[in-house]
């Protein structure tokens, strides 16, 4: 029943509600700079009033309040907003990886500028053209050797940096898989520790920050959502370009974790696979086992680089498919452009990695810095073809003017003649092998120009055995070669002489009889010039990157207005929390007050009644 001990009790109900609303306020004032942290709130509500309704219980004039209670203490959250971040977050991580090796290409590339491959290809073919009216003249020779050993320079530095730029991305990539693991351990754990304070009726508010925070950073390397479990446990679900859906996290547990396929391991039965050396021929019959053929390569994760596990699939069309990309498949042999960037989700509760790995699957995710640095890779495989196209192109037709070095009888005195650059075809990566014939470069007369000096006043043509004065008008090959510059190709389709031949000098039967130096070579009405086809891979580049750029642009934008949105439900003001505290620090003096008020009447009560 009412009395001045009860109201005693309704005052210190009152104090310990105050004073747990400053502890709470104090909370968030400690932590108003901590990344993750999301502000609190303790939950007043009135207790259960007295009396209760009840037919032995007293008549009054209503039910006397009991005072105030904390009933719970809640963080400001809004799930709409952090799945939105989360989801804009991994399509921002997808662009600016490709933003940040796009411009890394455009620094290796360095076009437009005055040590780029361009200025390479102007000189080089300005020297042949230089050498067509003076071909008598050592400079000249030596300038055009000089010029094609920079241009084999410029190429050679060119695809090599290329070649180094994939290699990091392929770290890079092995560096967020770990990361993804380790977040997706780190997540079950306080799942489990979440779900467990929950059950006993507590708000472990702190730990759900922790367990944002993580799911925040893991929307950085990947695509996933979140589904929500019972006692404030979370399922997370991922997704790949196809709508497949995986669980990663599940019942306080990893259910599958992710491995990275280290991509300079694999075989095709007995074959290694050498990513320089594609695009790759693999002939059925000398390079596949009769019985049992498979795929293998190794697989590394949580970090442990020193020691892969060892996948092996069945060699079957499917499986090519899955983990190349394939030009095609015939009864003799298998094409392979390049690698797919393909990860794995193993099943984290085989106890046996080994058999985990072999029962591990190919999976692709949608979004996130791992999709963005997989699409990279295939970009840099591109340029690195392009880069390929180019040198090879121009080797094959510089050697087949100069030289007539080829299986068809074009030239009845092509055993006379050297190549000018070192022989490349069948090579796979001729931009890394482009250089200038060795004799040529000790002994710059054996440049085959059209004619060659006997003396002073007489030249014998080489092309028609006429012996005449010097006259630089007789000079053919030079000429063709410098011509060369205006001539447009199929450049990615010229993967030998007769190629070359068929594009440059319209044949359409098997065998040329015509004379390489003397016959005009024709324009054809489509393809691009060496230069043009280069012009075009970088501007496609700049228009690539700048693509890029806008896109991370907006995106950070987007999710820079979203965090502010955040910010407003969860951040700490701390202009809000003065006000705050004082509105408690009041609340508590005025219970305070209370209870000294009924210490006053309690003792009027016990002592003032003596008198």
């Amino acid at each position: 029943m009412s009395g001045l001990f009860y109201t005693f009790s309704i005052a210190k109900r009152g104090m310990a509600a105050q004073q747990t609303s400053l502890h709470v306020t104090s909370h968030n004032v400690s932590n108003s700079n901590t990344i993750g942290y999301s502000k609190q709130r303790a939950t007043h509500k009135t207790t259960d009033p007295f009396p209760m309704p009840a037919l032995n219980n007293p008549v009054g004039p209503g039910q006397l309040g009991t005072g105030v209670e904390v009933s719970e203490i809640t963080r400001a959250r809004d799930e709409f907003i952090d799945n939105s971040i989360r989801r804009e977050t991994s399509n921002l991580l997808t662009y600016s990886s490709r933003d940040q090796f796009l411009n890394s290409i455009e620094s290796i590339i360095n076009e437009p500028g005055d040590t780029g491959l361009s200025n390479s290809l102007t000189k080089f073919w300005d020297a042949w053209q230089g050498l067509s009216t003076n071909p008598e003249n050592a400079t000249s020779r030596k300038l055009v050797v000089s010029n094609a050993t920079a241009l084999g320079d410029s190429f050679r530095q060119t695809y090599t940096q290329l070649e180094e730029l994939e290699k990091d991305l392929s770290q890079l990539q092995r560096d967020h898989i770990f990361s993804v693991n380790s977040i997706l351990n780190q997540v079950s754990e306080l799942n489990e520790q979440i779900k467990q304070i929950t059950i006993n009726g507590q708000m472990p508010n702190d730990l759900m920050d922790r367990r944002d925070a993580l799911l925040d950073n893991l929307s950085e390397h990947i695509n996933f959502k979140v589904e929500k479990g019972d006692f404030n446990s979370i399922r997370v679900v991922t997704k790949d370009p196809n709508g497949n859906e995986r669980y990663l996290v599940a019942d306080s547990k990893v259910i599958n974790g992710v491995a990275a396929i280290d991509d300079v391991s694999f075989k095709i039965g007995a074959k290694d696979i050498d990513k320089s050396s594609f695009p790759l021929n693999i002939n059925k019959t000398t390079d596949i086992p009769i019985s049992s053929p498979k795929i293998t390569f190794k697989v590394y994760i949580d970090g442990d680089i020193n020691k892969p596990s060892i996948k092996t699939v069945d060699l079957t069309e499917d499986n090519i498919k899955k983990y190349f990309n394939v030009e095609y498949i015939d009864s003799d042999n298998i094409r392979i452009d390049s690698i797919k960037d393909a990860n794995l989700l193993y099943n984290k509760g085989t106890k046996d990695i080994s058999q985990a790995i072999q029962n591990a699957e190919s999976f692709d995710f949608a979004n996130g810095a791992i999709k963005g640095l997989e699409k990279q890779k295939v970009e840099i495989s591109d340029y690195k073809n392009q880069i390929n196209d180019m040198a090879r192109t121009i080797v094959i037709a510089v050697n087949t003017i100069h030289s007539n070095d080829n299986t068809k009888n074009y030239d009845k005195d092509k055993n006379n003649y050297i190549n000018f650059f070192e022989d490349i075809v069948g090579s796979n990566h001729p931009a890394a092998s482009l250089k200038v014939n060795e004799v040529i470069v000790k002994d710059v007369s054996k440049i085959n120009a059209g004619s060659v000096i006997q003396d002073k006043d007489i030249i014998i043509n080489t092309v028609t055995g006429e012996t005449q004065k010097p006259d630089s008008g007789d000079n053919y090959r030079a000429k063709r070669i410098a011509e060369l510059r205006n001539i447009r190709l199929d450049v990615a389709n010229i993967k030998n002489s007769n190629d070359f031949i068929k594009q440059a000098y319209d044949v359409s039967s098997p065998t040329f009889t015509g004379n390489l130096a003397k016959d005009p070579i024709i324009q054809s009405s489509s393809g691009d010039t060496v230069d043009t086809y280069y012009k075009g891979m970088v501007a496609e580049l700049g228009v690539s990157a700048q693509e890029a750029k806008r896109v991370v642009e907006n995106q950070e934008n987007l999710i820079q207005q979203l965090d502010i949105q955040r910010q407003a439900v969860s951040g700490v003001s701390v202009d809000e929390e003065m006000i705050d505290m004082l509105q408690f620090q009041r609340a508590y003096q005025a219970n305070a007050k209370m209870i000294n008020v009924v210490d006053e009447l309690l003792d009027v009560v016990v002592n003032g009644l003596k008198r």
